[in-house]
């Protein structure tokens, strides 16, 4: 029994999956034969890139009490370090005598099952109940950080908002600030040549008074010298 993969191996295939791979495979060996220079007529595409099955051991693991937090309900199994071998076989022996394989939904095991098998194999009540409290303990710290991290993301995403408001309202500000800058520099022009046009019309005014002062001046001096 020749197979690509170990998925390969667990899984029954059809032809069109067999064939497939195959096809992978010669693809693959086209690269190959373009980095190293390997000449593809010489091998055969069903001997590369395969896994050689010859004998399947059986091995049986102790269940016992275990600790991970994503079991669904009740306490969590796992199998220890320790193992007995129970016997070899051939593989193809196996394959034909082996019963079906069981869906994934079959694979499933209740809790009270759990709580029972547990109890046969020596484990109390109290060191089943307390195990199933640190778990739940940890299940809950876990959705603790899930909701933390979901409302992080949400204040990330509010606070971009106020960011972008805050930048649109403090250009508009700004804007504001240069237009009312740009208003008193005029403001201050105009006001600076007005108070110089009125410099100058006070000048004139003086000089003219001045002037009909001093020819007011000379006519009387003329009517006095004529009588």
């Amino acid at each position: 029994m020749k197979v690509r993969t170990l998925r390969e191996s667990l899984c029954e295939q059809t032809k069109e999956q067999r064939d497939a791979a195959r096809i992978r495979r010669s693809l693959r060996l086209l690269g190959l034969s373009r980095d190293h220079g390997v000449d593809l007529s010489t091998i055969n595409s069903d001997d590369v890139l395969a896994v050689t099955f010859d004998t399947v051991k059986v091995r049986e693991y102790p269940i016992i009490l275990g600790d991970n937090p994503a079991v669904s309900d009740g306490p969590p199994l796992q199998i220890d370090w320790v193992y007995n071998d129970v016997d070899e076989f051939g593989l193809e022996e196996y394959e034909t005598s082996r019963p079906t394989r069981r869906k994934r939904l079959q694979m499933g095991m209740p809790a009270s099952y759990r709580i029972d098998f547990l109890k046969r194999t020596g484990f109390s009540t109290n060191d089943i109940f307390r195990q199933i409290t640190e778990v739940n303990l940890v299940k809950r710290g876990r959705l603790e950080t899930t909701t933390m991290l979901h409302r992080i993301d949400k204040d990330e995403k509010l606070e971009r908002v106020k960011r972008t408001f805050t930048n649109i309202f403090s250009k508009r500000k700004k804007e504001e600030r240069e237009l009312m800058k740009s208003s008193m520099q005029s403001m201050n022009i105009q006001r600076m040549e007005a108070n110089y046009q009125a410099q100058i019309e006070e000048e004139t005014i003086a000089t003219l008074i001045c002037a009909n002062r001093d020819a007011e001046s000379v006519s009387l001096v003329d009517d006095e010298e004529s009588k």
